[in-house]
């Protein structure tokens, strides 16, 4: 076991609360690293080039990426690369906060770029992807966000569990998506901040997705989610859709949320464009595998609240 550190001198001033609260932290953080160390391998992102250079490091059997406050490279990440080791845990130590203009996220662990990951096991927890106006116009100048493939192939998307061709694999399982933020350049960007595809057995924490033709598309089954966000998007706000790709159902869904913006904030693109639905449901090609239920659903700033495509044999009970 982890010693705690030792208790502040009583003879000190007993309302002087500095020292036991570093006490304390030293004590939790000792505790931490020892819980992480008994998980398997562990590396630091700040010791490679890129958040998938250090998945790469560690072996087949996986392990754990510890991602610290500050800012790090994705890596390339296409649908011809996507991170599928299995049993990859991506823990960081602070969720980030999203700047007044929304042009980039600031303060905690932040991954610069999209990253694509289909694999059994994967875990991430408090994690910020920046894909919004700063880095987009540092690292790909000039191009046409809002249209288009981006320069690796796909879309212009932030996070994204998905499967890489339609059909060809199957769907993966024991999946835990934690608290995870994504922006995007604009509501017009062409992508998702966050897409969670073909996971069939797993739990999602707080997602949070800004910017995007859909700010969260929900792409799964067997799996509980405590919450999903989105925030400034052209098409639908957050998606649960059934296609091609994989099914949706099962679902146990604690909250929905869609505004157009965040609170107190200014979009730099100014009000943007207005979302069709806050919550969508669209049975594409493949309908809904069992229920979806949601506990709470809020909706401002959008032309319509809840929508549902207009497919055969598939309904909205209230």
């Amino acid at each position: 076991m982890v010693a705690l550190p030792p208790r502040p001198n009583p003879g000190d001033n007993p309302w002087d609360l500095r020292p036991h609260l570093i006490a304390l932290e030293q004590g939790i953080e000792g505790l931490r690293s020892e819980v992480i160390d008994r998980t398997g391998p562990v590396v630091n992102i700040k010791n490679y080039a890129s958040l998938r250079a250090a998945c790469d490091a560690l072996p087949s059997s996986g392990g754990t990426v510890i991602v610290p406050p500050g800012r790090w490279p994705a890596g390339v990440s296409s649908l011809s690369n996507v991170m599928t080791k299995g049993n990859v845990r991506i823990i960081g130590e602070q969720l980030p906060m999203y700047a007044p203009d929304l042009s980039t996220l600031y303060g905690g662990s932040i991954i610069e770029g999209r990253f694509y990951v289909f694999a059994d096991g994967f875990s991430i927890d408090k994690i910020g992807f920046d894909c919004g106006k700063a880095v987009c116009e540092s690292l790909y100048p000039g191009r046409p966000y809002n249209a288009g493939t981006h320069p690796d192939g796909g879309g212009w998307d932030g996070f994204a569990f998905l499967r890489p061709t339609a059909g060809a694999t199957s769907a993966r399982r024991n999946v835990h998506i934690g608290d995870v933020m994504a922006l995007l350049h604009s509501p017009q960007t062409w992508g998702h901040a966050i897409l969670i595809e073909a996971i069939q057995s797993g739990t999602v924490g707080n997602v949070v997705g800004i910017g995007g033709v859909h700010a969260v598309a929900f792409k799964s089954r067997g799996m509980r989610v405590n919450s999903l966000t989105g925030w400034a998007s052209s098409g639908n706000g957050v998606i649960l859709k059934s296609d091609s790709y994989a099914v949706c159902g099962e679902l146990q869904i604690g909250s929905v949320h869609y505004w157009p913006h965040p609170p107190d904030t200014a979009p730099w693109w100014g009000e943007g464009a207005t979302a069709g639905a806050g919550l969508h449901f669209n049975p594409e090609s493949a309908n809904f595998v069992g229920s979806v239920q949601i506990n709470q659903v809020t909706v401002g700033g959008a032309a319509i609240g809840i929508s549902v495509s207009d497919e055969p044999g598939f309904s909205l009970a209230d």
